[in-house]
């Protein structure tokens, strides 16, 4: 019997032990884990809070970026439908900060950005051309300061600043020059509409005069300016060009 009696008690004194070493091991382990990790932790819940990525603006060759918080960023990845498109990226943005970022996107295509605290929210690329946004959109030559890398020497002119018209709808020149007479046709060339460009500013264009058939075609000299009032040729009539009986329209002779 007392044998039986010091065996439960020998079972009872182990379950406890045991117990106690599980109880001991568990806490141990909790606080060593909160020792090791709670400062990596607790940074990036501060640190995410803080975050903030934007996407300023989208094209079908450029995103920008933009830290819109109040930490640094970095490891930015950008994303078309899901896909990382592994483009080269700023290695880090300071707050307000922002970054353009060559990358090819497609209408319709989702673009999302993601970085070590922050990801931006999700952007469609649009069809639609929003003319004031310093964006190349759609059949927009120039949008603000985005003129398509174009300079007043690429419109003809030798000096000056370009800039883009306040619809969008072209260049607007009017602070280009030149250093000499233009002739944005090269010559007397009858059958493309042409004009030149003095200094100052002063511009004149090819045009037809009174009849169907003379056009007065502008061109520069080694002295300066002179125009050719040139008769079409009669070998347009009504049975060759029967939507446009004249022989000069719109500053050219009709072929």
């Amino acid at each position: 019997m007392q044998k039986g009696i010091s065996q439960i008690v020998i079972i009872i004194l182990i379950l406890l032990i045991a117990v106690s070493l599980t109880s001991a091991l568990y806490m141990w382990a909790g606080q060593t884990v909160f020792q090791i990790y709670p400062e990596d932790t607790q940074e990036r819940i501060y640190m995410r809070e803080r975050a903030c990525l934007g996407v300023d603006r989208i094209s079908n060759t450029q995103i920008t970026i933009n830290n819109c918080g109040l930490v640094p960023l970095k490891d930015f990845k950008i994303y078309v439908n899901g896909v990382n498109q592994n483009p080269s990226v700023p290695e880090s943005l300071e707050p307000g900060e922002s970054s353009d970022i060559a990358v090819n996107i497609n209408l319709g295509q989702r673009v999302y950005v993601t970085s070590d605290y922050a990801e931006s929210p999700s952007v469609i690329y649009s069809a639609l051309p929003t003319c004031g946004n310093n964006i190349i959109e759609g059949d927009e030559p120039c949008d603000g300061t985005d003129l398509g890398g174009k300079t007043c020497a690429d419109l003809g002119y030798h000096i000056g600043t370009l800039a883009c018209l306040a619809g969008c709808s072209g260049f607007d020149t009017s602070n280009c020059d030149v250093t000499e007479c233009v002739d944005t046709d090269g010559g007397l060339i009858y059958d493309v509409k042409g004009k030149i460009i003095l200094p100052g500013g002063t511009e004149k264009t090819d045009h037809c005069k009174s009849g169907d058939r003379e056009l007065r075609e502008y061109n520069c000299t080694d002295g300066g300016e002179d125009f050719d009032d040139y008769i079409c040729p009669t070998t347009c009539d009504d049975k060759d060009h029967p939507t446009d009986p004249r022989c000069c329209s719109d500053g050219v002779c009709i072929p």
